[in-house]
């Protein structure tokens, strides 16, 4: 029986009902796959959106997700195996990390029917032809066929279309993946597409994680009239002898409702939340993500007894605060710099004036920053850090993720020479001016004698740079100077998480499911696949785990619904 109250709201009277089959707190991806699941197995979901925009993290990303072996790979040619697979996350991992493998082997064989149920419902997925990321030197690795797109006319989503969230770091108008892959640049895909431009702004074309999540609010909302609140913070759990039985959460006037049934934690991390650096044990964290990953899952979990857990290291880089905002917000917006440090012209250098790893590769090159030391004490011997280039790494055009096609000038320190960049920034000038003038050495040989730049596997190198001896390395000769003390940002992937079972269930501090409690994407922790990273894989563990929690849930309340018609 579905119970209905009634409160007051803005003058008027406002039914709400408040009995649910599952509750997706949270208006991003997660939450919308675990409620269209549950929709479909004739469960009655609720999405609830703290913020006044839909799409969470996901929005904002790449949109892609890495699933291997699903059925519009095979359809479309590739050949893929879970076990391919297993070896391919392992040799990223290094094959020595303790891992869940029942987690894992339940991601590897529920990823492929979390896609084939998606695209059934009219998720409109396709294969992309981009590699793994350690494509061609990881064991099981393929060539194409694991990483899927959506693409989608945003002006199919009517009224909810002004609620999207939109990414200031993908901002063209519908540029896929190929089109990305085939031009080498943004603005060389723009360029390409230019007699399409128009009708794709008209439409709304959406690729990306708009694309992906245009299509999954048409799908719920539009199609299926699932209930979603936006403006509706999740404030607490509800428990009942050790099982999650509802969520109290506070509406836009300020008013708390209580709604009952199971609870999705779809939040995201906790980049924004007051305690991230301290949980990432960085001397500095900001975050590149919507301003939405507070820590809400740890918070809300935490209160039943939930484990919170390390898996990894959270996902970095390093960027600068510009004088931008995120989308519909007044909060600053920080460009991050992980597709521009290894272009040429341009260098990362600590206090010293001195590089300390090569910038080209993500992974290796951010573990620099973290402490040393032992009894003595920690130690960070590269922070602060800061990003150096000169003006032709500007003139030819090396894009900056959020800077929307323009140089961001405003955000950076401008200097005629390198001596007064140094003096501007605190940084040592002699140890600069060395490090510029051995760079510059290198970059006429192509050979990085102190990091091997530009020659490690994995290294995507910008195709208009087939001049240089090594597309990695250019001199840093041409004045003025530009840079910027950066700051290490998350990307909504942080390093601990609750930890769920093979069943999409929150895990207690004694190992046991929290019953009524499920929980996906980056507000778990990463104990399938702790350390290293593959492009899509945090979109796509979150339509996985979203789909396994939503399909127990409702496995779940068909026996308690069968328990009490027996009784």
């Amino acid at each position: 029986m579905v119970a209905e109250t009634t409160s007051a709201h803005g003058g008027e009277e406002d039914t709400v009902v408040n009995q649910y089959d599952l509750i997706s707190v949270g208006g991003g991806l997660g939450g919308f796959v675990a409620a269209l699941r549950a929709h479909e197995l004739g469960l009655r979901p609720l999405i609830l959106e703290k913020t006044n925009l839909l799409g969470g993290v996901a929005a904002y990303s790449g949109g892609s997700a890495w699933i291997p072996n699903t059925d519009i790979a095979r359809a479309a040619g590739y050949d893929d195996t879970p076990q391919a697979a297993a070896r391919y996350m392992d040799f990223l991992g290094d094959g020595k990390a303790v891992i869940d493998e029942q987690l894992r082997d339940a991601f590897l064989a529920s990823g492929p029917e979390a896609i084939r149920f998606l695209t059934d419902i009219g998720v409109p997925f396709h294969v992309t032809d981009t590699p793994d990321s350690a494509f061609p030197n990881g064991d099981g690795s393929k060539r194409a066929g694991r990483v899927l797109g959506v693409i989608f006319n945003g002006i199919e989503l009517g009224r909810y279309q002004a609620m999207l969230r939109r990414s200031p770091y993908y901002p063209r108008p519908g540029i896929s993946h190929m089109e990305l892959n085939a031009a080498g640049s943004f603005r060389q895909a723009v360029a390409d597409a230019a007699a399409e431009l128009d009708e794709r702004t008209r439409n709304d074309r959406l690729t990306f994680g708009g694309g992906l999540m245009a299509s999954l609010i048409h799908a719920a909302l539009l199609e299926r009239g699932i209930e979603c609140r936006t403006r509706s913070r999740a404030l607490r759990l509800l428990a009942d002898e050790g099982r999650v039985v509802g969520v109290v959460f506070s509406r836009e006037d300020g008013a708390e409702v209580t709604a009952h049934g199971a609870v999705m934690l779809a939040t995201g991390s906790y980049g924004y939340a007051p305690f991230a650096a301290q949980l990432e044990g960085l001397p500095d964290f900001s975050e590149q993500a919507p301003p939405v990953g507070e820590g809400d899952a740890l918070l809300l979990a935490g209160d039943v007894g939930a484990a919170v857990v390390r898996a990894g290291n959270g996902f970095c880089t390093i960027g600068f605060r510009s004088k931008r905002f995120h989308p519909g917000t007044r909060i600053p917006m920080h460009l991050p710099l992980i597709g521009s440090v290894g272009l040429p012209h341009g260098i990362v250098v600590n206090q010293k004036g001195r590089r300390f790893g090569d910038e080209s590769q993500h992974g290796t090159f951010m573990s620099a920053f973290r402490g040393t030391g032992g009894y003595g004490g920690v130690r960070f011997e590269n922070w602060p850090a800061f990003w150096i280039c000169d003006d032709e790494f500007r003139r030819e055009g090396h894009e900056i993720m959020g800077a929307r096609d323009s140089w961001p000038g405003e955000d950076l320190v401008r200097s005629d020479t390198l001596a007064q960049l140094a003096d501007a920034l605190e940084i040592d000038r002699a140890g600069l001016e060395s490090t510029v003038g051995r760079f510059n050495e290198f970059a006429t040989t192509g050979h990085d004698l102190d990091f091997d730049r530009g020659a490690h596997a994995g290294f995507r190198p910008n195709r208009n740079e087939e001049r240089l001896p090594n597309p990695s390395l250019g001199a840093l000769t041409r004045p003025p100077f530009w840079g910027a003390r950066v700051q290490i940002l998350g990307a909504g992937m942080g390093s601990h998480g609750l930890r769920i079972d093979a069943k999409g269930r929150v895990l207690s501090w004694r190992g046991l499911p929290i019953e009524g409690l499920y929980a996906t994407g980056n507000a778990t922790a990463f104990t399938d696949h702790p350390f290293g990273y593959q492009d899509g894989l945090a979109n796509a563990r979150n339509i996985t785990y979203a789909f396994i929690g939503a399909t127990t849930a409702a496995a779940t309340t068909e026996r308690t619904a069968t328990a009490l018609t027996t009784r």
